[in-house]
């Protein structure tokens, strides 16, 4: 029985998809009504988190930011063009995948980011954390 769940698992694991909608030059995808997402972006309270401030360059920001994505654990780059990172992470046991989305705004100083689960309903509060992590990461290298 465990090993038929286990494969029902992994199997869920490699299922996930991207989102649908994905990023224009405006805008990301918005967040599903599941509790799996956040953005900066999102007109959901809930999903809501704060953007990444900087100073200075734009692009050597986004440079830094690509930096800190590559040092985290299981994280690769999947898009990456002027001002725009979508980056996917994978969990360690099962490999689930989660989308994070990275947007240049140079006029507020901002880089948007959105990090969502690709399956499931709930995270557990991993894809918050996981944006707090990228914040101080980035803070923390000056």
């Amino acid at each position: 029985m465990m090993k038929i769940l286990m494969a029902f698992l992994i199997a869920l694991s490699l299922a996930g998809c991207s989102p649908k909608g994905g990023k224009t030059m405006e805008r990301m995808s918005e967040c599903p009504d599941s509790p799996n997402c956040v953005s900066s972006l999102s007109k959901m309270e809930s999903h809501l988190i704060a953007p990444i401030n900087f100073k200075g360059d734009p692009q050597k920001a986004m440079e830094k930011l690509e930096k800190v994505i590559l040092s985290m654990k299981r994280a690769e780059i999947e898009i990456k063009e002027q001002g725009y990172i979508k980056a996917v992470f994978s969990s360690a046991v099962f490999r689930f995948k989660d989308d994070v989305e990275c947007l240049l705004d140079k006029d507020k100083g901002v880089i948007n980011i959105r990090s969502a689960s690709r399956l499931g309903y709930s995270d557990f509060g991993v894809n918050r954390a996981r944006v707090e992590e990228i914040r101080k990461l980035f803070d923390q290298q000056g």
